[in-house]
């Protein structure tokens, strides 16, 4: 698969985890621009976050890799997840 094609399932995915949140369902739709620190991103949300990411793509993401720019939104989400996978085909 193409990596604009795995790009976009992957957007996708991320999009209909988080609008299952509360976070969404009071602030609005989450988008792959949504900033998810300001729509309330919290410890939780974060930690079923990652656990989705090691269930679906088969690794952890490293601690160097939690921060907020890493998880402003899901269009960079997306992307480190991306270079994650790749780095771990090499």
């Amino acid at each position: 698969m193409a990596d604009k094609e795995k790009s976009i399932e992957i957007e996708e995915e991320l999009i209909n985890f988080l609008s299952t949140k509360e976070i969404f369902n009071q602030n609005g739709v989450c988008t792959k621009e949504t900033n998810l620190i300001e729509s309330g991103l919290d410890s939780m949300i974060m930690i079923e976050l990652l656990l989705l990411i090691e269930e679906k793509y088969g690794f952890w993401v490293p601690e160097a890799y939690l921060t907020e720019e890493n998880f402003k939104n899901v269009r960079i989400l997306t992307g480190y997840i991306l270079t994650l996978m790749n780095n771990n085909r090499a």
